[in-house]
């Protein structure tokens, strides 16, 4: 134990600021994306892919999130190297409530904003009118919607993340910044 202390203090020392909350964000070590003393060796698919992370997270944050705050790693991450994926019973147990006659594409995108962001329909919605676009959330669920659709363009196929509001919001409507 003490050898490898010794090995990763000096390293973290030496990480650029950006990198140092790695551990707590993502619930992992220098070496999952680094080779031992070969910092820029991108050889590890685990690099590649946090490079593009930063690539996006920077897009996002100067682009549509500037007027919601930035997100960070922990925002979808939260100690994990996955983001959770919304619990299929969250979403079916809202989508059991929807009134009959609404397309299964509709009750289910619904149903995954509710549980997502832990809010009713009244939150984005006026009434029975679901088309009315003057309430303040619906026009943040378009902005968001945009963002998730060019934020896969910064992977490459065939297995580039899967986006979904739950990522980042986790069932609460504001999304966590920092722990």
């Amino acid at each position: 134990m003490l050898r490898l202390l010794l090995f990763v203090l000096p390293l973290y020392a030496q990480a650029p600021a950006n990198h140092r909350n790695f551990e707590r964000d993502l619930g992992t070590q220098c070496a999952h994306c680094h080779t031992a003393d070969q910092w820029t060796d991108g050889s590890k698919p685990a690099f590649d892919r946090t490079r593009r992370m930063f690539a996006m997270a920077a897009e996002i944050n100067a682009g549509p999130l500037q007027q919601f705050g930035q997100v960070t790693c922990w925002t979808c991450h939260r100690g994990n190297a996955k983001p959770a994926r919304i619990p299929r019973v969250s979403w079916e147990a809202i989508s059991a409530e929807w009134p009959e006659g609404l397309p299964d594409d509709r009750r289910l995108a619904m149903s995954v904003y509710s549980a997502s962001l832990g809010v009713g329909c009244d939150h984005c919605h006026v009434g029975t009118d679901w088309k009315r676009e003057d309430k303040l959330p619906w026009k943040t669920a378009q902005v968001m919607v945009s963002m998730m659709g060019g934020m896969p363009k910064h992977f490459e196929a065939p297995r580039p993340p899967q986006f979904q509001c739950f990522s980042c919001h986790q069932g609460s409507l504001k999304p966590q910044r920092t722990p």
